[in-house]
């Protein structure tokens, strides 16, 4: 529990960081483990392209219950049939 609503506690410290002041945020930074990048497409007429976002995209009531915020694991979701998003579906 804190003294102040979230919206006055984030002004706070936004307030801070644009004087030099010191501020601590209360969302924890993950850490990433270092993963050394793939080699270089020599042929992309053979590759597989894969779509990966952070924006949440995940079928409807999110099945594999992936964390909204820095998630830890990934989904794999079939897109060749679908030709838009809507919120009924996605």
């Amino acid at each position: 529990m804190a003294d102040k609503t979230g919206a006055e506690r984030v002004v706070n410290m936004l307030l801070s960081k644009l004087q030099g002041k010191p501020f601590e945020s209360e969302v924890p930074r993950p850490v990433y483990d270092r993963v050394p990048p793939a080699p270089p497409i020599r042929e992309m007429g053979a590759a597989t392209i894969a779509l990966v976002t952070d924006g949440g995209l995940v079928p409807k009531g999110n099945p594999d219950k992936i964390e909204i915020r820095t998630a830890t694991r990934f989904g794999r979701y079939d897109i060749r049939n679908v030709d838009s998003l809507n919120s009924g579906r996605v």
